[in-house]
């Protein structure tokens, strides 16, 4: 099955394609809604060629364009699985089922000699949650706020009412001027359920890098960054206008299905994000993502 995942700053969407016909824009009506300025009402059609045997992709006369790859479409063209489609300035990563690898007990990383504390870490969900050190359990408000946030999640209150509580909870153990929860919808997008400042700053609009969404939705694992040592993250617009040092995203992992994702950053040079801070925040997700599966179940 392929699937589209992508971002338009403050939307975050998940589609899978069956191999029909389907029209993307902004209208609502259409087969893939995307609600955002710079994509047309109709603005283009991907439909599945049977001669071809491949999905194909036509601009339906975009105000903004469309484009394959970074490539501005002139007429029908075939995409396929890793490609990046674009419609206005909201981009979408193809992926299949079959190019997404299922959890393992080892670290997974675009590169392994890459995986150092200066550049960015990705661990699958399984090493995330392996048990927290002595170092970093003893630490003064380590398990005062895990026993808290069990005492939260055992609580019958509305859903957001929960989540705005337990990232008030991670915010005391980990030092963030951003905390976010980010859920998924009935419809396949994922959306910001609570956001916290702690700092006290104007949260402005929140935007988050596509390639840190994607990693989470696609490869299911949690992520470390440290935007100015990673070409990958460094360039990357919401990363640069936040000013962004250092940030961390774990999957809301349960029942084998991502259910949202647990994200922080901080712009402050001193807080640099470590592989304790990704699985401690791993452990907090994992409470969280107990919880979100709770409310599934009910509703």
């Amino acid at each position: 099955m392929i699937k589209l995942i992508g971002s338009d700053g403050t939307r975050f969407y998940n589609f899978s394609l069956d191999k029909k016909k389907y029209i993307i824009g902004r209208n609502s009506d259409a087969n893939i809604c995307i609600s955002h300025k710079t994509v047309s009402r109709n603005h283009a059609i991907i439909e599945y060629s049977t001669s071809d045997n491949a999905f194909i992709l036509v601009d339906n006369g975009s105000r903004n364009g469309t484009f394959l790859n970074g490539a501005k479409l002139s007429g029908k063209t075939k995409f396929s699985d890793a490609d990046l489609l674009q419609f206005g300035q909201v981009e979408f990563k193809v992926t299949s089922s079959d190019s997404v690898p299922r959890s393992t007990a080892v670290p997974i990383t675009h590169n392994l000699s890459e995986l150092d504390a200066e550049k960015s870490v990705f661990l699958s969900i399984n090493e995330a949650l392996k048990p927290l050190p002595a170092k970093v359990t003893e630490l003064p408000d380590v398990l005062p706020t895990m026993f808290e946030m069990a005492k939260i999640l055992v609580m019958s209150e509305p859903k957001e009412k929960m989540l705005e509580k337990s990232i008030g909870l991670v915010s005391k153990v980990i030092p963030a001027e951003r905390i976010a929860v980010l859920t998924n919808t009935d419809s396949g997008e994922v959306v910001t359920s609570a956001l916290l400042l702690p700092s006290g700053k104007d949260p402005g609009s929140f935007n988050l890098s596509n390639t840190i969404i994607e990693e989470i939705l696609a490869e299911k694992n949690s992520i470390l960054i440290n935007p100015q040592e990673d070409d990958r993250f460094a360039q990357q617009e919401s990363i640069i206008i936040s000013e962004i040092k250092s940030a961390m995203a774990v999957p809301l992992f349960d029942d084998d299905k991502v259910l949202g994702i647990l994200y922080v950053d901080t712009t402050n040079p001193l807080h640099r994000y470590n592989n304790d801070y990704l699985r401690l925040l791993a452990t907090y997700g994992n409470l969280i993502a107990s919880r979100l599966l709770n409310y599934e179940l009910i509703h």
